[in-house]
């Protein structure tokens, strides 16, 4: 457990996020005209755990180049395993899309963006299945991972809307 602290520490840092992820769910509260608390934590954490597995996904992605270019980094500096970094995504990955589902079964438009960015952060961590062909169009690549922001600004402002939290 203090290896993922000091990786969170070092590559994930709480404050800088939280207020990332604090300013998704209250401008989500604020469009929507709903400033219902529940929704706005609600959504504040599956976006925080959204931007923590896409940190993670791409410390495990970059591993090998981090092993020449970025030493010092936890995966490449031997703080956490690759094995157990690529278990705990799986695991923490699918145990948050369960829940999600769960909590947002009762509002479609929730859902459905909850489970778009979801499942779209996956298609990023597998690079789409192209991801040697992706990396030789950079503004492709860019623009495919910055599509993201969309789902998740919906289900941000969606949460409140439909009254789910």
């Amino acid at each position: 457990m203090v290896a993922w602290l000091t990786f969170i520490k070092e590559r994930f840092p709480l404050p800088v996020y939280a207020v990332l992820c604090g300013g998704f769910a209250v401008t989500g509260a604020r469009i929507a005209g709903n400033a219902d608390i529940a929704a706005a934590l609600v959504a504040f954490f599956f976006i925080m755990l959204f931007f923590f597995l896409l940190r993670t996904m791409d410390e495990l992605k970059d591993y090998e180049k981090d092993v020449i270019a970025n030493p010092t980094r936890p995966l490449p500096r031997g703080l956490l395993q690759p094995a157990a970094v690529a278990g705990a995504i799986r695991w923490i990955w699918l145990g948050t899309l369960v829940a999600g589902v769960a909590v947002y079964s009762a509002s479609p438009l929730a859902l459905f963006s909850f489970l778009a960015f979801w499942l779209y952060l996956w298609l990023m961590y597998k690079e789409f299945f192209v991801g040697h062909r992706l990396q030789n169009y950079p503004l492709i690549y860019a623009v495919s991972h910055q599509v993201i922001l969309v789902p998740i600004c919906v289900f941000a402002v969606a949460v409140h809307a439909d009254g789910t939290g």
